[in-house]
């Protein structure tokens, strides 16, 4: 089980000026608390899809 959270900050317009907000995704493992941290949907799917695809993970 997985706890998901989703949210914008502020992103620097002088790093960046195209960018307004940085898109930043926590995934929490319920069962032993390991936080990961990713800047896009398509980084947490793969970490999903590779954690899924463990023997020990089934």
């Amino acid at each position: 089980m997985f706890l998901v959270r989703i949210w914008r900050e502020p992103f620097d317009p002088r790093a960046a000026p195209k960018i307004a907000q940085q898109l930043l995704i926590q995934v929490e493992t319920v069962k032993d608390g390991k936080q990961h941290y990713f800047g896009s949907f398509e980084q947490m799917l793969a970490f999903f899809q590779a954690w899924f695809e463990r023997p020990s993970n089934r």
